[in-house]
């Protein structure tokens, strides 16, 4: 699987804001690109660190909904 194809189902992925849905599309390109790293380690940059982590701290970004967004469906988890 490629981040892209990662990317492409987050744009179906509703998180109640169209910028928190851009910004997850732009997150698991950095997170994928630096597969391994920690967050800031896969970031190029602070900002883009501190972007991530405020991703992560929005109320509407939950683990549930991010894993009903990439698990498929009668997936075994």
């Amino acid at each position: 699987m490629e981040s892209t194809d990662i990317a492409e189902e987050l744009a179906e992925a509703y998180f109640y804001d169209l910028r928190l849905t851009k910004r997850a599309q732009k997150l698991v390109n950095t997170l994928f690109d630096g597969l391994g790293n920690s967050i800031p380690g896969s970031c190029q940059s602070r900002s883009e660190t501190e972007a991530a982590y405020r991703f992560f701290d929005n109320d509407f970004v939950t683990t549930e909904r991010i894993l009903i967004i990439v698990t498929p469906p009668f997936a075994i988890i």
